[in-house]
C-alpha cells in the first residue's frame, strides 16, 4: 500500500457548521453464498439500483461517495456523468444531504426500497428504518431518479461495464464460497431467517453500507454493499476482506436482538459512550447503541478470525479494535466464546450477562482510560500525524518531495536528538540508511533486526541478496504509545520510488528487492506480541 493510498485510508468526517452530521454506516447485511446456496441465500450480485443512486450522491459531492477515484471505472463514471451534475436528481440528493442528513447509508436504504422499474417497494416502512427519510422525500426522489436514468444513459453506461463488475461479483462469490461464514455463525448463533445479499461498489471506496429492506413476500433482506477501495478498483481478497465480510454479516445477528433489549442497553451504553464519545464521533458513531452494536459485532468478529483463520489473524483484528478506543473488546471477545453455544435464542437468553458487562466496562474505566501501546501497523503511524525524519542531501530528494505532496503542511526534520527531543508525543516516519540516519540504527537496534549489505534479518525470517530494501514499523523506543515506521536499506538509491513501488501498509513488516526502476516483495508480515503486548521478533 502506498503512502498516498494511506492517507486515503483516513476516513475522520468534518462536519459542517449548521450541517447535520450524517448517521453512520449502520451495516446489517451480509453474505450467505455458501452451503450450497440454502433458499435464504442470494449470493452476490451486482445491483443496478445501488450504482444509480451511488452516481447521483457522487455527482451531489457527497464526501463518502466521492473519496474513491483514479481507477478506469470511477474515470468512465465521471466523463460520463458529468453533463448531468445540475439534474433535478442531483439537486434533491444535495438538498436532502444538507437539510436530512440523507448522506452515507442513507441513499442505499432508499435505492433496494425501488424495484427493477425503479418504482418505490413497501415505502411504508422506510422511514421506520431510516428516520432521516421521509415517505413523501422518497416519492419526489424516485420520480427524478427514474427521469436521471433515462436521461443520463444509466443501462448503457452500465451494459458497457459488464465484464468488470462480473470480476467483482467473482472475487466476492468465491471469497464467501471458500469462507462458508453461514456456517460458523448458524452453530453460534443459530440460523437467521433472513435473505443475505452482497453487493460490490466501486463509488463507496473504502466505505461499507448494510441496508435491509422487506421482501414482498415477508422475508427480511440484508444487504452488504461493500466499497472497492484498491487503486487498480478490484478487490484484494485477503484477511482484511474476510474479516469485513463476517463484520457486516454479525450485525445481522447482533443488532436485532441488541434492538429487543435497547431499554436495559442503554443507560449503560450512556455511560461508556460518554468516556469515548469524541473517538466514536470521529468514526460517525454517533450515540450509545450504535457503540454497543459495533463493540459486539466486532469481538464476535475477533472470534471468527481466531477460530476460522489463525490466531495471529485474530491478535490483528483485535489490534485493530483497540485502536478505534473499543477498550473493552478483548474481555467481551472472551464472554462471547463462553456465551455463544448453539441455540437460535440463545443471545437473547445472554443479554443479562452482557448487559453486566457493559456496567462493569464503564465502572472500570470511569476512572480514566488506559493508554494504549502502540499496536502497529505501518498505516497507524501514517494515520496521525507523524514527524518525517530524513536526511539531508540528493541522495533524499525524492523522500522530501513525496513528504511534500502527502504532506504540505507536516513536519519534516533532519535526524539530530534535539530536533528529535522537539517533536516528542507524536509518531515518526524514518527514511534512510543505518548509516545516514541514527533513528533507523536505534529502531533496527533495539528491535533486534539486521539490515546488511547482502542480506535482511528479521529474528528466524531472513532474505538475501542486492537490492534489499525493508519498510517496518516499532514502537518508539522511549515513548511506546507512539511508533516509528522506517524505510530502509543499506543503498539510498534503493529507497528512491519505495513509497508507491510496492502495496505496504496493512503489516507490521515488509521486505522488498529493488530491480531497475520496480520492486518485488519477498516477504510480508506481522510481529508476534506477548501476552504483556511486548512486541516479539517472528520465530523467537
Amino acid at each position: 500500500m502506498s503512502l498516498m493510498r494511506t492517507l486515503l485510508l483516513l476516513l475522520a468526517l468534518v462536519a459542517c457548521k449548521g450541517t447535520p452530521v450524517p448517521p453512520p454506516p449502520s451495516p446489517i447485511a451480509a453474505s450467505d453464498a455458501a452451503r450450497s446456496k440454502p433458499a435464504r441465500s442470494s449470493g452476490v450480485r451486482h445491483d443496478r439500483r445501488i450504482e444509480l443512486l451511488s452516481i447521483i450522491w457522487r455527482l451531489a459531492g457527497a464526501e463518502e461517495y466521492t473519496r474513491a477515484n483514479g481507477t478506469p471505472y470511477l474515470d468512465a463514471v465521471d466523463r460520463t456523468f458529468a453533463p448531468f451534475a445540475k439534474h433535478p436528481a442531483v439537486a434533491m440528493a444535495s438538498a436532502l444531504r444538507r437539510s436530512r442528513g440523507i448522506g452515507f447509508d442513507a441513499p442505499m436504504w432508499f435505492a433496494i426500497h425501488l424495484d427493477d422499474q425503479l418504482a418505490l417497494t413497501n415505502v411504508e416502512e422506510l422511514p421506520a428504518l431510516d428516520a432521516r427519510w421521509t415517505i413523501e422525500d422518497a416519492e419526489k426522489l424516485a420520480t427524478v431518479v427514474r427521469v436521471f436514468a433515462t436521461e443520463a444513459g444509466l443501462d448503457a453506461f452500465l451494459a458497457q461495464h459488464t465484464d468488470y463488475q462480473a470480476s467483482l461479483v467473482r472475487t466476492l462469490q468465491g471469497v464467501i464460497d471458500t469462507e462458508n461464514p453461514v456456517a460458523w455463525f448458524d452453530t453460534k448463533f443459530g440460523a437467521a431467517r433472513a435473505t443475505f445479499v452482497v453487493v460490490p461498489s466501486p463509488i463507496a471506496g473504502q466505505m461499507n453500507f448494510g441496508p435491509r429492506a422487506t421482501a414482498p413476500d415477508g422475508t427480511q433482506q440484508f444487504y452488504q454493499v461493500i466499497g472497492v477501495g484498491s487503486r487498480t478498483g478490484e478487490i484484494v481478497a485477503d484477511d482484511q476482506l474476510v474479516y469485513l465480510l463476517v463484520h457486516e454479516m454479525a450485525h445481522s445477528y447482533i443488532n436485532p436482538v441488541f434492538a429487543k433489549h435497547r431499554a436495559a442497553l442503554e443507560p449503560t451504553g450512556a455511560k461508556l459512550f460518554a468516556l469515548v464519545e469524541k473517538p466514536m464521533r470521529a468514526q460517525a458513531y454517533i450515540d450509545p447503541m450504535t457503540m454497543l452494536n459495533e463493540s459486539a459485532v466486532r469481538a464476535v468478529t475477533v472470534n471468527y478470525m481466531r477460530d476460522r483463520r489463525s490466531e495471529l489473524a485474530a491478535a490483528a483484528a483485535l489490534r485493530g479494535e483497540l485502536r478505534n478506543s473499543f477498550y473493552w473488546v478483548r474481555d467481551l471477545a472472551e464472554l462471547f466464546r463462553t456465551l455463544s453455544v448453539a441455540g437460535a435464542n440463545k443471545l437473547d437468553g445472554d443479554m443479562p450477562q452482557l448487559i453486566a458487562f457493559f456496567e462493569q466496562a464503564a465502572t472500570r474505566y470511569a476512572a480514566g482510560l488506559p493508554e494504549l501501546p502502540f499496536l502497529g501497523p505501518v498505516d497507524t503511524v501514517h494515520h496521525g500525524d507523524p514527524v518525517w525524519v530524513v536526511p539531508g542531501g540528493d541522495a533524499y530528494s525524492y523522500a522530501r518531495a513525496i513528504h511534500r505532496k502527502l504532506r504540505p503542511n507536516g513536519t519534516l526534520v533532519e535526524p539530530n536528538p534535539a530536533a528529535l527531543r522537539e517533536h516528542r508525543g507524536r509518531g515518526l516516519v524514518a527514511v534512510g540508511t543505518p548509516a545516514d540516519n541514527p533513528l533507523i540504527a536505534t529502531v533496527i537496534a533495539k528491535a533486534g533486526w539486521k539490515v546488511g549489505a547482502d542480506a535482511i534479518s528479521l529474528g528466524a525470517r531472513s532474505f538475501t541478496g542486492k537490492g534489499l530494501v525493508l519498510i517496518a514499523c516499532w514502537p518508539l523506543p522511549g515513548e511506546p504509545a507512539h511508533g516509528v515506521a522506517i524505510y530502509t536499506a543499506l543503498d539510498a538509491a534503493d529507497l528512491s520510488g519505495i513509497n508507491g513501488g510496492v502495496r505496504h501498509g496493512s503489516n507490521d513488516w515488509m521486505v522488498a528487492r529493488k530491480q531497475g526502476a520496480s520492486y518485488t516483495v519477498l516477504g510480508t508480515g506481522d510481529f508476534p506480541r506477548a501476552a504483556d503486548e511486548a512486541w516479539k521478533l517472528p520465530g523467537l
